[in-house]
């Protein structure tokens, strides 16, 4: 089972039949193989190497999109998508997609892994480890959710200089005065 990388993107072409292409599909889950699709064998079947050329070409080894995702906000040049996609974002479609003349903005976040970043037009932006992350993806992606301990005020020590865990260990025991000696 892969980690799984949350993905926001935003496509606008020029051609409103072009955005309504690539929304039919995602809404599908075919948007990779639609733009570039996995080679066949000649009797039809995926090629053997499929994963190889998935993960060079587009970026990640599924196609990303289908019913289990939000629906698409769309208007007639442009359209919002967010899905997931499997251990990384589909950076291969994305810059096939600027090859074919759309406009692409993406933004990404794998919080296994701890990386994310942000795509435009063929950039990557990209950052790894928790303390490198731009705080407008912090919030984008709530990240405070996956990381609270490492975005907590300075330590887990309460007013009395102790660890959380101490505090409620002597809690449990009857507080900090309680006959150390009582299994002698």
């Amino acid at each position: 089972m892969p980690n799984y990388c949350q993905n926001n993107l935003k496509i606008g072409h020029e051609d409103n039949n072009k955005i309504k292409e690539f929304v039919d599909n995602f809404i599908n889950g075919s948007v990779c193989e639609h733009y570039l699709p996995t080679p066949k064998k000649e009797n039809g079947e995926v090629s053997d190497d499929w994963w190889s050329y998935r993960v060079s070409e587009w970026g990640t080894k599924w196609d990303i999109g289908g019913k289990e995702e939000k629906e698409p906000v769309v208007d007639e040049k442009s359209a919002t998508v967010t899905f997931l996609s499997a251990w990384s974002p589909p950076l291969g479609l994305y810059q096939h997609l600027v090859n074919l003349g759309f406009h692409v903005n993406a933004t990404y976040f794998e919080p296994g892994m701890e990386f994310c970043g942000f795509w435009e037009d063929g950039h990557d932006n990209y950052f790894e480890g928790v303390e490198n992350f731009p705080e407008n993806l912090k919030e984008e992606y709530n990240m405070y959710e996956f990381y609270e301990e490492l975005f907590e005020e300075e330590d887990v020590e309460d007013n009395d200089g102790q660890p959380d865990e101490y505090t409620e260990w002597q809690d449990y025991m009857g507080g900090d005065d309680w006959d150390h000696g009582q299994f002698d």
